[in-house]
């Protein structure tokens, strides 16, 4: 089962979607897992984007370019990441 989940294309995207509700619920006994859940979005993350991706879409951003959209999971990623660091209090 952990083979099929690895290459569910939205595994990754779900991973997000159950830290952003874990952030919205405000529920810090789940932080544990919320850590590890976006350890495996960031995986899934990696496998979807070529390594430079991030780094051409902030070129991009500097020249004043719209940035695509495949950037939002990296995004998110970050803005939950610092969530969890504020959580425990290492913001």
């Amino acid at each position: 089962a952990g083979q099929l989940l690895d290459q569910m294309e939205n595994f990754g995207q779900l991973q997000l979607d159950i830290c952003w509700a874990y952030a919205m619920l405000g529920d810090t006994d789940r932080l544990p897992d919320a850590e590890a859940r976006l350890q495996v979005a960031e995986r899934m993350i990696k496998r979807q984007v070529d390594s430079n991706f991030l780094t051409l879409a902030e070129v991009k951003a500097e020249q004043g370019s719209t940035l695509p959209p495949e950037v939002l999971p990296s995004v998110r990623l970050w803005l939950l990441r610092g969530i969890s660091r504020w959580c425990r209090g290492d913001a």
